[in-house]
């Protein structure tokens, strides 16, 4: 139960971390594959051209911000609950050490008293 409950937990983190990371490295608008096929192919001579292209805007990285901050939060929520969990299970268990000590102590004290005396 132990190993399932972590291989879950770790396949939801996984899967949160990678999942914005697919998004982003995929070409949007159809750019990559198809502006090779337009252009047509060219020899190094004609890519080094010696006229002025312009641009057609800055190229700057696009990382979605809302998405990457609900899977920070998703992580650290399904980690604060692992821990919670593993320490109220921790306390029962210390809980069932303590009574299994003390039925021992009451029961040794009443048979050891008399022995000694």
């Amino acid at each position: 139960m132990r190993a399932l409950l972590r291989t879950a937990l770790l396949a939801l983190a996984l899967g949160l971390a990678i999942g914005p990371a697919i998004t982003m490295a995929q070409p949007a608008d159809g750019e990559g594959e198809q502006g090779a096929d337009e252009q047509g192919a060219e020899s190094p001579d004609e890519s080094r051209a010696t006229s002025f292209r312009a641009v057609t805007g800055p190229e700057a990285e696009d990382v979605p911000g809302g998405t990457l901050l609900i899977a920070a939060y998703g992580v650290l929520w399904v980690l604060i609950f692992g821990y919670v969990l593993r320490l109220g299970r921790l306390e029962a268990r210390t809980r069932a050490d303590v009574t299994r000590l003390e039925r021992g102590l009451a029961e040794g004290s009443g048979g050891g008293a008399s022995d000694e005396g």
